[in-house]
């Protein structure tokens, strides 16, 4: 299969809550923008985990499609602008400031009609966004919300039951780093190693991407941090109490939604994006965990692109 033109470049972001009222956001396209076409944008995951994750995966879609791909790194990681003295501010890192920015991005682009995907946080974020009453939502064609959540203590107790099935000696090093808030210790942060190989990435060794992204984040968690917490299991940021299920039914678009057998984002995480849409559709893959697109990316390229070309 050919490959396809790739730019990128960045995109000045004014926001009055940003330290010195601005930012950088870092962004890539695979194909050429066109008048007529709709871009898939991605949302990563996180917050904080920057773009690279994806690796050339959705390249593959832009190239069977002839539809380009818009990825971009959210302000605060990746090759966008860091602002490390900002850690715990949490009235600065809000969804608020990533839906404005997604906003600023699309213009800047000159993108009208588009399609959205979000993962995992991105799939939050991507709800955030379609219900949002701004001009530019309107434009949403399509949207896929992927291994996501769309209430923190539905995620927290779905996190507790997986925990449960792990070794006794993973979950005490886990309830004993919470007890002591000792994230660094290397007993939690072996125990959160366990529980990510079953529950974030099956394979082994972990592609590449996986461990670019999460080496890039380890440099700088001051999103991840403030807004998440210290591990995909322990939430102490401010989203910790975000529920976004009331406003579910606001989603007027076409949705997919996408899960893998041994997703942290369990069924029961999935379940109110399904309940509360009204146009939905509901991909659970086997043998995958949270990242299915890296664990099975041909089978999940597949998925994407038949729900698009409709």
């Amino acid at each position: 299969m050919a490959s396809l033109e790739s730019t990128q470049g960045t995109v000045q972001f004014r926001h009055s809550s940003l330290p010195g009222g601005s930012a950088e956001t870092w962004y890539r396209i695979v194909g050429k923008l066109q008048p007529n076409s709709t871009p898939l944008v991605l949302l990563h995951g996180g917050p904080g985990i920057p773009s690279v994750i994806f690796g050339d995966v959705f390249d593959k879609y832009a190239a069977q499609s002839g539809n380009p791909v818009i990825l971009y790194d959210q302000v605060g990681c990746g090759k966008s602008t860091h602002f490390q003295q900002t850690r715990l501010d949490t009235s600065l890192w809000t969804p608020k400031l990533f839906v404005d920015e997604l906003e600023n991005l699309l213009k800047e682009l000159g993108v009208t009609t588009f399609d959205l995907y979000g993962h995992s946080w991105g799939a939050l974020l991507a709800a955030q966004v379609a219900i949002t009453e701004a001009p530019f939502v309107r434009h949403l064609r399509r949207l896929i919300l992927a291994s996501g959540l769309s209430c923190s203590s539905l995620w927290e107790t779905a996190q507790r039951t997986l925990l449960k099935q792990m070794p006794q000696s993973v979950q005490d090093a886990i309830e004993k780093g919470e007890r002591e808030k000792d994230y660094q210790s290397e007993a939690y942060q072996n125990a959160i190693g366990a529980y990510y190989n079953q529950h974030v990435c099956r394979t082994s060794p972990w592609p590449e991407a996986l461990n670019s992204a999460f080496a890039e984040a380890g440099k700088d968690d001051t999103v991840y941090f403030t807004m998440w917490g210290p591990s995909e299991v322990t939430v102490t940021g401010n989203l910790k109490d975000y529920d976004l299920r009331p406003q579910l039914n606001k989603i007027k678009v076409p949705t997919l939604l996408i899960n893998g057998e041994y997703d942290e984002a369990t069924d029961e995480v999935m379940r109110p994006f399904f309940t509360n849409i009204e146009k939905v559709k509901w991909v659970v893959m086997s043998d995958v965990a949270h990242i299915g697109y890296l664990e099975q990316p041909d089978k999940y390229i597949s998925i994407v692109a038949d729900f698009l070309a409709v």
